[in-house]
């Protein structure tokens, strides 16, 4: 029963350090993001390698203190394997801003492609109502078809296409498609590209190689 007692006694002085570093941690998350913002009129800049580089990162920081927030809760409210599986999104967001602060012409590949997930979507529920896979794809993807957006979406996943065609091979060129990963290839692919270039990685070595 000791031993209980001191156990509970640890679990709740851990809980609390934890609750008091998140607070630090996401108040000063929430500080940077909100410095960003008003202090680079990005969204108004010209859309060129300096600019996308601004903004990719600030949505990077965005989306990981998001799933920051998600781990803290999920941890604090007992859920402690739950939230270990969402430390993957950010070791993800940490690789992908890496390479666009290595070399940030890889940030306007990063938002071009953003540009073309729309269109990309259409494409697989198309793919999925063709092969039949779910009953529903092809109302969703008529649903895109009649959206008034959907001839711009179809031009900036045909423009991307056009734009790297070299830089992502033929075999997407060929089959009339895109990557679905900005960087064309997997995660694993990533950290090796980031390798090949000198970049320490490894803090990812359990995690992709």
């Amino acid at each position: 029963e000791r031993m209980e007692n001191e156990a509970t006694m640890m679990d709740a002085k851990l809980r609390a350090f934890g609750t008091h570093l998140y607070g630090l941690t996401s108040d000063r998350a929430n500080g940077l993001i909100e410095e960003v913002v008003s202090q680079e009129s990005i969204l108004g800049e010209p859309h060129d390698a300096d600019r996308d580089e601004k903004l990719s990162i600030l949505l990077f920081m965005c989306k990981a203190h998001k799933t920051f927030q998600a781990i803290f809760h999920l941890w604090s409210s007992g859920f402690e394997q739950d939230a270990f599986v969402l430390n993957r999104t950010l070791f993800e967001i940490l690789i992908q801003a890496l390479w666009i602060h290595h070399d940030r012409s890889h940030a306007t590949v990063f938002m071009d492609h953003a540009e073309t997930l729309k269109y990309a979507t259409h494409l697989k529920l198309l793919n999925h109502s063709n092969e039949r896979r779910f009953a529903d794809a092809a109302t969703m993807s008529d649903l895109f078809e009649k959206h008034p957006d959907f001839d711009l979406w179809k031009s900036r996943y045909d423009a991307f296409r056009s734009k790297y065609a070299s830089k992502f091979g033929g075999k997407y060129i060929r089959r009339g498609k895109i990557p679905d990963n900005w960087w064309g290839g997997t995660l694993a692919n990533l950290v090796q590209m980031l390798i090949r270039e000198g970049i320490d990685v490894r803090f990812l070595k359990e995690e992709y190689y």
